[in-house]
């Protein structure tokens, strides 16, 4: 979770409060291919995951 803030898709922690979530469902798309590129995944492993629209848009191979 803590590495989801530092990218910036959901809030701070609040104690046992969940947390705001930072991404509309309109950047989600654009906010996977970032967390994939930071993480150094292929379009081939987004597939293998089940994103198959992610994959298909996603060009790091």
């Amino acid at each position: 979770m803590d590495f989801l803030h530092q990218l910036g898709i959901v809030g701070p922690s609040d104690g046992s409060k969940a947390r705001e979530i930072l991404v509309s469902t309109g950047d989600l798309e654009a906010t996977m291919m970032r967390l994939a590129d930071e993480l150094g995944y292929t379009a081939r492993d987004l597939g293998a995951m089940g994103l198959a629209a992610a994959a298909a848009s996603h060009t790091k191979e």
